[in-house]
């Protein structure tokens, strides 16, 4: 049976959703796939759309930025978050490393956690995204400088 892992950010739910219909088709093509899922995005999300056998991991894979509403962030917060998020534990890197050891691959939507467990495990990754958060957190910096170092 192929195993795979998953990091998904949770961060919205719109990651969690396009992960798992990336899973389904893979599922849906070897129905013996079976997903490994990093993350804390909502179980239910991948319990109501893969037809195959997951485990779901409880896991902090990425941070995002703090949401006050919909629209808007907490900058101050944020950066607080991402200054204990980053550098990643080399412990929880090693440890997540040690439970992908029978998977094929890892993918990983926005996760950038699943690509440092990818290369400690010497495992193939592969990232999905249409944006990355440096990619938003460079347009913070000119105003809010604690966001260049991530």
């Amino acid at each position: 049976m192929p195993e795979i892992a998953y990091f998904v950010t949770p961060h919205g739910f719109g990651h969690a959703t396009r992960a798992a219909a990336v899973m389904a088709a893979l599922q849906k093509r070897d129905p013996n796939t079976h997903i490994h899922i990093f993350t804390q995005a909502p179980e239910r999300i991948f319990t109501e759309t893969l037809p195959g056998t997951f485990t779901y991991h409880n896991v902090l894979t990425d941070l995002g930025l703090v949401q006050l509403t919909p629209l808007e962030a907490d900058l101050s917060a944020s950066t607080n978050r991402l200054d204990t998020f980053y550098p990643l534990d080399k412990n929880l890197v090693h440890e997540l490393a040690q439970k992908v050891q029978t998977c094929i691959c890892i993918c990983c939507d926005i996760a950038p956690l699943g690509i440092a467990v990818a290369q400690q495990a010497n495992i193939p990754s592969i990232l999905t995204e249409n944006f990355t958060w440096d990619w938003i957190y460079d347009q913070f910096a000119p105003n809010h400088p604690a966001f260049t170092p991530h």
